[in-house]
């Protein structure tokens, strides 16, 4: 079999969606599922958004278990507790806080080349374990049904020796209404 790269790479890009809340970016997709559903090819991609910057201050992602939401939140950056010497967060008193998030959104397409992101995400953290993110889906159409894995990724799990958790969702049709949605506050 021979591959052929295609002319109009990449397919998708952070310019072809818009954020889940004006206070934050998209700043990649990346790592999608594919799945081909009649003349329909479906892409669960991961998104990864950031909190958008703010002069003098470090903007981070926080969830927060007690009013299940995640919101942006900042720190000056002239406080002497804050370190910003790792490019994939800020510590604050030892503690990461994150400044990115992932989660996987639906881009359709009926030619395979030119791909259209669904508004929402279609799968969002949901709860602490999921509270760093979620990533890396894989698609499989088995008995009737699309199983859908991807992996969580929960407060400090980056900093744990690796180990992999893979969440199972369950679908007759690929209409990827679950119920992973998340309001920003």
């Amino acid at each position: 079999m021979t591959l052929d790269r295609l002319e109009d790479n990449p397919l998708l890009t952070p310019d072809d969606l818009s954020p889940t809340d004006e206070s934050l970016s998209v700043m990649c997709t990346l790592n999608p599922a594919a799945v081909k559903i009649g003349n329909e090819t479906l892409l669960l991609v991961r998104v990864g958004e950031q909190a958008r910057s703010e002069a003098g201050y470090a903007t981070y992602l926080r969830y927060d278990e007690q009013t299940d939401t995640c919101r942006v939140e900042r720190i000056a950056l002239s406080d002497p507790d804050l370190d910003t010497s790792d490019p994939r967060g800020v510590y604050y008193r030892g503690k990461m806080l994150l400044t990115s998030m992932s989660h996987l959104r639906v881009a359709r397409s009926v030619d395979g080349r030119r791909f259209k992101f669904d508004d929402r995400p279609a799968i969002f953290p949901a709860n602490a374990y999921e509270s760093f993110g979620c990533e890396d889906a894989r698609i499989t159409f088995i008995d009737g049904r699309y199983l859908i894995t991807y992996l969580p990724s929960p407060i400090g799990e980056w900093q744990l020796p690796l180990r992999a958790r893979a969440i199972l969702s369950l679908s007759r049709d690929m209409a990827l209404s679950f119920h992973h949605t998340r309001r920003m506050s």
